[in-house]
C-alpha cells in the first residue's frame, strides 16, 4: 500500500443498541459484506466502537484503533479523526444522504433535533466479555425527525466536493 494511505471500511453493528452485545473479533458487519471480507486482509485491524466499528489498514490503523469508544461522533472518535485529517469518503452502493460522517457535524453543531443517548453492554474481546458503553447523538424520538441531507449534499456537489463515478 502507498505510504500515507489508510483505508477504512465500515463494519457497523447497529444491533448493539438493542442487544447490548458486540463481538469485536468475529461479529459480522450489518452494513454489507465488504467489511466482513476486509476483516480477512493481512494487517487489517478493527476499531472497537460497539456500533460504528471500521476495518482499517494502512499507516493510521493503530491510531484509529486507539480512538475512544465512549462516544460515537465526539471529539476523539473515528469520525472526528476523519474530519481533522485530509480524507476522501467513497460511497459504494449508497447515496451521499446515507453518509454517516454527516452525523459527526450534526453533533458538532448541536442540531436541536438530536440528543445524546447512552448504550451499554458487553464486548467480546479476545474471548473475554468486557463492559462497554457509548454515547451517541440520536434523533429525538419525541420530535420524530427524518434525515434529509439533500441541501448539504447539493451544496457540496456544487462546490465540487462530491463527485460521482461519471465525474471522473
Amino acid at each position: 500500500m502507498e505510504d500515507g494511505i489508510t483505508i477504512l471500511v465500515p463494519c457497523f453493528t447497529f444491533s448493539f443498541t438493542k442487544t447490548g452485545r458486540f463481538d469485536w473479533s468475529f461479529g459480522a458487519s450489518e452494513v454489507g459484506i465488504l467489511g466482513d471480507w476486509m476483516r480477512g486482509v493481512t494487517h487489517a485491524v478493527r476499531t472497537k466502537h460497539p456500533i460504528y466499528s471500521f476495518i482499517c489498514f494502512g499507516q493510521n490503523s493503530c491510531r484509529l484503533q486507539d480512538c475512544e469508544t465512549s462516544t460515537a461522533f465526539g471529539e476523539k472518535s473515528v469520525f472526528s479523526f476523519l474530519a481533522q485529517e485530509k480524507t476522501k469518503l467513497i460511497m459504494f452502493g449508497a447515496e451521499w444522504k446515507y453518509c454517516t460522517q454527516l452525523h459527526y457535524y450534526e453533533e458538532k453543531h448541536r442540531v436541536p433535533y438530536r440528543e445524546h443517548k447512552t448504550f451499554a453492554g458487553q464486548m467480546l474481546c479476545k474471548n473475554v466479555w468486557e463492559p462497554i458503553s457509548t454515547t451517541m447523538y440520536v434523533r429525538n424520538a419525541e420530535i420524530k425527525p427524518e434525515n434529509n441531507f439533500s441541501i448539504v449534499v447539493d451544496r457540496l456537489q456544487k462546490q465540487g466536493s462530491i463527485k460521482r463515478g461519471s465525474d471522473y
